[in-house]
């Protein structure tokens, strides 16, 4: 029997623990596979799923030495010289890399790292010039683990941002989305009558969320006064950027906004399922929506204030299994929507609009689905410690001295 481990230490509550969490104990109770979870011994992924028997608890321990011996080991795609001090692999454990966040395998250049985030052009240029010698070494590894099958994107916003920064032209790839736990399609709510609409926010308001939040708080004030319709936004979750929320200016007779706070998983779901009509969120979160039949706007991201013509999209609109990325000029084009025309649609035709959220989510991001996908990935998947450049492996002074720093190893 292969044992399959999925490797994430890590203590809050957060997009990855969660999918590796749901994962491991949908494979732990449905395929033929040894299910180990590296994490703390108080991580989340172990508190999660301390009540499945079935699934081995590999610990991991700031500051100790620990030796990845499995078959497979599966884990958020990293630089590998970025990878933490403590972790060895087994000669015979084969790697399966995951990207799940555009920036995953963008290099962290210091002191330049964040001309990335605003120009992005720029950065380009600078490895080209600073870095040339492992973005080479870079491009040879991403290609060889997707020769490998050890290499997935879960979608084209990873793929994209891959491709532009290692300067690689990476195609054809069948990409890995992710996984939402499994909902119950309402049907009770959608087809009630309201007197007003009830929209949300899910998630962490940090840099990158920031600006689409405060445009959608706009927006929504914008449809509320013209429509002459009630809206309330429902904040789920906080953040560090709360600060920086612009809702005072924005708040009138027609609209107004309650923070709910952050909320277990369980509360979110029994939240969104009891008041929520419409869920405008990205990743994870808009599909925490979807899977109850709530209809469901993806959300883009960008690092400075945006443009007012930046549209909308609904989620079952998606192309590419894309749940958010760094806005660009496709944001701006007459195939996305109006908020205002989203609201219209809404009220005149919700049920059709729950079955396709419902459906897109049922189809590309159950984990039926990914499960699915994932296992065929795991065969297939052949790429070992032995198959990375040993250079890009070697990290550098300033990384030895960080990690000593942090970890004493």
């Amino acid at each position: 029997m292969k044992t399959v481990a999925f490797y994430f230490p890590y203590y809050e509550v957060s997009g990855v623990p969660v999918l590796f969490s749901n994962l491991a104990d949908y494979f732990s109770k449905n395929y033929q596979f040894k299910i180990s979870i590296i994490d703390f011994e108080d991580g989340y992924m172990s508190n999660s799923l301390s009540e499945n028997n079935k699934i081995e608890k590999i610990i991991f321990e700031t500051s100790k030495p620990l030796l990845i011996d499995v078959d497979i080991v599966i884990m958020q795609s990293i630089l590998p010289f970025a990878m933490r001090p403590e972790i060895n692999f087994s000669n015979n454990t084969r790697i399966m890399f995951w990207n799940l966040h555009p920036d995953n395998l963008t290099p962290n250049l210091f002191p330049f790292a964040i001309v990335s985030k605003y120009y992005p052009n720029i950065y380009r240029i600078i490895l080209s010039i600073f870095w040339n010698k492992k973005l080479k070494l870079m491009k040879e590894f991403v290609k060889n683990a997707i020769q490998l099958n050890s290499l997935s994107f879960m979608d084209s916003a990873n793929l994209n941002n891959t491709n532009f920064f290692l300067s690689t032209e990476i195609n054809n790839v069948s990409f890995l989305p992710i996984a939402c736990s499994n909902g119950i399609k309402r049907e009770d709510v959608i087809n009630k009558d309201f007197v007003e609409l009830n929209f949300s926010w899910v998630g962490r308001i940090c840099d990158f969320k920031i600006h689409i939040l405060n445009y959608l708080i706009l927006r929504l004030s914008e449809v509320a006064k013209n429509l002459q319709l009630k809206i309330n936004l429902h904040i789920i979750g906080d953040g560090p950027e709360m600060r920086n929320l612009n809702t005072k200016s924005h708040l009138h007779t027609h609209f107004r906004i309650t923070f709910v706070g952050r909320l277990t998983k369980e509360k979110t779901d029994s939240y969104l399922y009891s008041e929520i009509d419409i869920n405008a969120s990205m990743g994870t979160s808009v599909l925490e929506s979807a899977k109850f039949g709530i209809p469901s706007i993806v959300l883009d991201f960008d690092y400075k204030v945006i443009n007012k013509k930046y549209k909308f999209r609904w989620l079952h609109e998606t192309v590419n299994y894309d749940l958010g990325h760094l806005i660009n000029k496709e944001n701006l084009v007459n195939k996305n929507h109006e908020l205002i025309d989203m609201t219209n649609e809404f009220i005149n035709n919700r049920k059709k609009l729950s079955e396709r959220s419902y459906n897109y989510y049922l189809s590309n991001h159950s984990l039926v689905s990914v499960s699915d996908k994932l296992k065929n990935k795991i065969e297939k998947s052949k790429l070992t410690i032995n198959d990375i450049n040993p250079e890009l492996l070697k990290k550098s002074i300033f990384r030895r001295l960080n990690n000593y720093k942090k970890y004493k190893i």
